[in-house]
């Protein structure tokens, strides 16, 4: 509710929200009966402080409680509490008020409370806000600052309804170097991505890269207009495999993208693909063979179940782009394709690596933590070898 709240906001003349706009930080806010009436999205813009929203768990109250642009929350500036940056940070968050005496309490209409000894006092001096001596009492200021009205909040819960696709870690703010909380993936500047996560005295071991002369990245949706959201991603990185070795000599090869594509998606239909639920895994190398047997080619395709960051290394180093179909996280079920590598050193036990790669979702680098991926997800890699 927050993130559309500001997407539907971000156009008004006194907005200062745009596309850059991230949660930094969740918090709760109490009742009368400890349960969460609220949440605190707070928000800044790389890096610097850009307000709030304050959304109600009731959905017969209104559900945009309270907002502004760039003022801190009244509980913040009190209280002086740091946000924090990162999945780790926002459960820390929620830990240090865990105890009743960090708990902020909250009746609506900037009246924010503190409790101790079982009374709340007020954390900022609004028209009715005193100090509140019993749990009653407590209840009745509730009453009165919320709408005891029910509100018609159906229009905003339809537009939840039709939300599709929606990833909050991509509103939540990551590490330096990389577009919002997004896990392994989703960076876009390595080098500052490595000094803010995993700190200073890392310099380059090694790298590869296939160069943009010869392989081209493509968005997903482009092939095929006609169904939004098409799940075709490894169609896609097949056509692209295929376009740069037609581009590197491979002259039987559909020189025409569009007819390329329609050629890959003959094939990938025979092996059960749809718009609607994609491909699976296991049959990318089935596709692969018989796309070059198509083309009079006898490149082959195979399926690796076991693999290395060493795995994706050789074949950059031997000018060959591989398709990465990954299981889990920021790229749940999606196939990329990885057209590079750079490696960085600390002592030998300590490096951090990255692939490069094409996410079929934007025309620009992406590079994914290789460290944190092996953690975190499973997949398969397809190597496609002329």
């Amino acid at each position: 509710m927050a993130v559309l709240f500001i997407e539907n906001t971000m156009h008004d003349p006194d907005s200062t929200w745009n596309d850059q706009t991230r949660i930094s930080s969740i918090v709760p806010l109490y009742g009368i009966d400890d349960s969460v009436d609220a949440y605190s999205f707070e928000l800044e813009q790389n890096g610097v402080n850009n307000g709030y929203i304050v959304v109600s768990t009731n959905p017969k109250q209104k559900l945009i409680q309270e907002f502004a642009y760039t003022a801190e929350p009244v509980y913040s500036e009190v209280l002086n509490l740091e946000s924090t940056t990162s999945e780790y940070g926002l459960q820390k968050f929620e830990q240090e008020r865990s105890s009743d005496s960090q708990k902020i309490y909250y009746t609506g209409g900037l009246h924010y409370y503190t409790s101790e000894d079982d009374s709340f006092s007020p954390l900022f001096e609004v028209e009715n806000s005193q100090k509140i001596t019993s749990y009653d009492e407590f209840q009745t200021q509730e009453i009165s600052n919320k709408t005891e009205e029910e509100i018609d909040n159906s229009e905003l819960l339809n537009m939840l309804d039709m939300i599709k696709n929606f990833n909050l870690e991509e509103w939540l703010v990551g590490y330096s170097g990389q577009h919002g909380d997004s896990g392994y993936g989703n960076i876009y500047d390595p080098i500052t991505y490595v000094q803010s996560k995993y700190g200073a005295g890392y310099t380059m071991n090694r790298q590869g890269t296939i160069s943009h002369a010869s392989i081209k990245p493509h968005i997903q949706q482009n092939f095929e207009p006609n169904f939004p959201g098409v799940n075709n991603c490894s169609m896609s990185v097949i056509t692209t495999i295929f376009e740069y070795y037609r581009n590197i000599g491979y002259t039987n090869i559909n020189s025409s993208l569009s007819g390329l594509y329609s050629d890959v998606r003959t094939i990938g239909v025979k092996y059960g693909y749809t718009p609607l639920d994609g491909t699976s895994p296991t049959k990318m190398n089935n596709i692969v063979n018989d796309v070059w047997k198509k083309y009079g080619y006898s490149g082959t395709g195979s399926n690796q179940y076991l693999y290395s960051f060493d795995t994706f290394t050789a074949e950059i180093d031997n000018r060959r782009p591989a398709m990465f179909n990954l299981a889990y996280g920021y790229y749940s079920n999606h196939s990329i394709t990885v057209v590079g590598y750079r490696e960085f050193k600390k002592t030998e036990a300590n490096k951090a690596r990255f692939l490069k790669e094409f996410d079929n979702w934007t025309t620009n680098d992406r590079y994914v933590d290789y460290n944190s991926l092996t953690e975190s997800t499973v997949g398969s890699v397809t190597l496609i070898r002329p």
